[in-house]
């Protein structure tokens, strides 16, 4: 390699007009170079890759299964209330059985049994009211069960 430096610069100082670029000719800008390269490469490699198979739509969910948010069943919406109006009973009537047992035992216990009386229709009615639909699911990477309704 270092035999070959001196001969070039020694023709270079000698034909100095002979290493210069013609003025006339089109010069090409280093953006059309390079899309033209890109583009023989591109037909360089359809002859190398395999053809691509059609694309495959992705498969979604059943078109009867919605990810819309449920509207809330009215049993659902009673079987709250009856639970909150539990909690409140119980609650009271545990706190006049604790302030003085002898003076409100009568209405402590009445509070309390209709307290568990309103807590379990409450549960009752939730429980009945339990719409929950599963359905199959696949999508491109994954499979598995779509769950819609309230658990």
């Amino acid at each position: 390699m270092r035999s070959l430096v001196a001969p070039c610069l020694a023709l270079m100082i000698a034909a100095p007009g002979a290493l210069r670029a013609d003025p006339v000719a089109p010069q090409l800008s280093p953006i059309q170079g390079r899309r033209e390269d890109a583009e023989r490469l591109r037909e360089q490699l359809r002859d190398v890759d395999p053809p691509r198979p059609p694309s495959v739509a992705p498969v979604g969910p059943p078109p009867d299964v919605s990810f819309d948010p449920p509207s809330t069943p009215a049993s659902r919406v009673v079987g709250k209330g009856l639970l909150w109006i539990a909690a409140v009973l119980a609650v009271s009537g545990l706190g006049l059985h604790e302030a003085d047992p002898a003076r409100f035992d009568d209405a402590a216990t009445g509070l309390i049994i209709a307290g568990a009386v309103a807590g379990g229709v409450g549960l009752s009615v939730m429980l009945v009211g339990r719409p929950a639909r599963v359905a199959p699911m696949a999508t491109a990477r994954t499979a598995g069960l779509a769950i819609s309704g309230s658990l």
